[in-house]
């Protein structure tokens, strides 16, 4: 479970295999987010709350848009990103 650093935003990992992004305002569901193979481990916010990453028991590294709930599909793009 990680707060963006903005504090608008609560995403929760779970063994069925998918991180989901609540609503701290409402108190709602934004998005559930599918991709990964294995339960989730990890979840980290980028240091403005744009992106978050989540890690998986299957080792997955995965990137996401928090404010469209879009997976980002290239990992090098992330790589100037200050976490």
């Amino acid at each position: 479970m990680r707060f963006s650093p903005d504090g608008l935003k609560l995403a929760v990992g779970a063994h069925d295999q998918r991180v989901y992004v609540l609503d701290c305002r409402t108190y709602s569901r934004s998005f559930v987010l599918k991709g990964h193979s294995s339960f989730i481990t990890a979840l980290d916010f980028c240091a403005d709350s744009r992106y978050l990453q989540s890690n998986s028991g299957a080792y997955e590294m995965l990137y996401w848009d928090a404010s469209t709930g879009k997976r980002v599909a290239s990992a090098s793009k992330m790589r100037d990103t200050p976490w």
